[in-house]
């Protein structure tokens, strides 16, 4: 799941067992929810899903997004 908002995309996809990528784009501080990946704007996805060590990560998020 990638998404901007904390509660409402970040909590509810972790909750379901998804990776979550938080879109912070002003760079917010965050101590009440951690999420897998944290980016400040869409362009910097490629490098969380071309990166050997995270391809497990990729497809997950796509196996996510299949269902």
């Amino acid at each position: 799941m990638i998404g901007d908002n904390l509660k409402s995309d970040i909590k509810s996809a972790q909750g379901f067992g998804m990776k979550a990528i938080w879109i912070n784009r002003n760079k917010n501080k965050t101590e009440e929810l951690k999420p897998d990946y944290e980016i400040t704007n869409l362009s910097e996805i490629f490098k969380i899903i071309t990166e050997p060590l995270n391809s497990m990560s990729y497809a997950m998020l796509s196996s996510q997004h299949a269902r």
